[in-house]
């Protein structure tokens, strides 16, 4: 259950920080389409690249909660 913990605790620090990186990303984009440029490809690559982690890490998420908080349950 410790490390359930320790590992819900270092993926949610994952998010926080892929969610500080996004808002940094639109910041820069914002700012460079006030300037008339669009956002570069890369840019939209490292955003989907990010999201593709993040989702990743939701599902990991999801599924250590399913077998952690349900799967034994069903055993009592």
């Amino acid at each position: 259950m410790d490390s359930l913990s320790f590992r819900n605790q270092q993926l949610t620090k994952r998010v926080e920080l892929l969610q500080e990186e996004l808002l940094l990303s639109e910041s820069k984009s914002k700012k460079s389409k006030n300037k008339g440029d669009s956002p570069s490809q890369v840019s939209l690559q490292t955003q989907s690249v990010f999201d593709e982690d993040l989702q990743k890490k939701i599902q990991e998420n999801e599924r250590l909660h399913i077998q952690v908080f349900i799967t034994p349950h069903r055993c009592v």
